[in-house]
């Protein structure tokens, strides 16, 4: 279970680490 909790909260982490990349980029391009 512990593990799996784990797991999820990696891959939502990650989610929100490309969210941020996508928006720094997205930041660039409209400059």
């Amino acid at each position: 279970m512990q593990l799996v909790f784990l797991f999820r909260f990696d891959t939502q982490f990650q989610f929100l680490l490309e969210c941020k990349l996508n928006l720094q980029k997205l930041m660039l391009l409209t400059k």
